[in-house]
């Protein structure tokens, strides 16, 4: 394991799960460090063949229009921060959370330890 993906693990294994537990409504940043930062980038839709189970509902209350096999995700990225001197931009992501049911911190955790790419 080379210097740079420790240090992504070790980022990683440091975010708080309450940081995972509540995650944004809208794209910003999660957690940072001096090297890494955990960003939600928005709100990606997953399109499949097969019918929701339930309709979904926005973080106000109100629901979105039913769209027959969709499902809102939150997209979450690592990026490297400026200033730093390891070579990939996105070393670590997309990992899309299901809106409706969402994961729990350690499953997110363990999705983006699987996502690196460095």
């Amino acid at each position: 394991m080379g210097k740079a993906s420790k240090a992504l693990k070790d980022f990683i294994d440091e975010i708080p799960d309450s940081n995972l537990e509540a995650l944004p409504p809208s794209a910003g940043t999660i957690y940072t460090t001096k090297h890494f930062r955990l960003d939600m980038q928005g709100v990606s839709w997953i399109y499949s063949k097969q019918p929701l189970t339930k309709p979904l509902s926005r973080a106000d209350g109100s629901m979105y229009p039913q769209m027959t096999g969709s499902q809102e995700h939150y997209n979450l990225q690592i990026q490297v921060n400026k200033g730093t001197t390891f070579a990939s931009k996105t070393p670590a992501g997309p990992v899309l959370v299901p809106s409706d049911n969402p994961w729990s911190a350690e499953k997110i955790k363990e999705e983006l330890r699987n996502s690196i790419i460095i």
